[in-house]
């Protein structure tokens, strides 16, 4: 899946799950569950991605995993923001920031949320309520000193200046953003 070849990761993941579900492992069918349905969700095919996210939520929910719970609220999140389902979106983050900051996450993965939530505000044109959630996760990447989200941050900062027809910044923005993405070398 991390090169690309959706297809075969699929059909990899397909095949541990009917080895998971023989030997009755819930945890591993889970787990491979919810990286299926992120083969899914990279090729938009959101139905199946949907159906294989919440088969791996009420697995987690039912072994009261919630850290891994918060990674399928997440998830459901972007397909609901992909599919322009707003209120959702907003509804599958916050669940998981409020988990989140329960069980006392990492840093990366609540700057991860705060990147989402962001996201979505703009796409709501709340642009204030956007920009705090961008700079928060900014300031949670920078604190875990993790760079791999950085492309991904620079690009919902210039949609939000976008959206705020700062053009001088959405351009400085998504210049960073390409810069990083491929000083990273990320594929997408």
């Amino acid at each position: 899946r991390s090169r690309g070849r959706s297809g075969e990761a699929a059909a990899h993941f397909e095949e541990a799950l009917a080895l998971y579900r023989e030997i009755g492992n819930l945890q591993g069918q889970a787990q491979v569950q919810n990286s299926l349905g992120s083969v899914y969700f990279d090729l938009g095919q959101w139905a199946d991605a949907d159906k294989v996210y919440r088969q791996a939520g009420q697995t987690f929910t039912q072994l009261g995993n919630i850290y891994n719970r918060i990674f399928v609220d997440n998830n459901l999140g972007g397909i609901a923001l992909n599919q322009g389902r707003l209120d959702d979106a907003l509804l599958y983050y916050q669940r998981a920031l409020t988990a989140l900051e329960t069980i006392g996450g990492s840093l990366w993965v609540t700057g991860a949320l705060h990147l989402n939530l962001g996201a979505t505000h703009t796409r709501r044109a709340e642009l204030v309520i956007a920009f705090t959630h961008l700079y928060d996760s900014q300031r949670l990447f920078e604190q875990a000193q993790s760079r791999e989200m950085l492309p991904e941050l620079h690009r919902r900062l210039a949609e939000a200046f976008l959206a705020r027809q700062d053009f001088d910044q959405a351009r400085e923005q998504a210049d960073q953003s390409l810069t990083l993405a491929q000083e990273l070398a990320a594929l997408g």
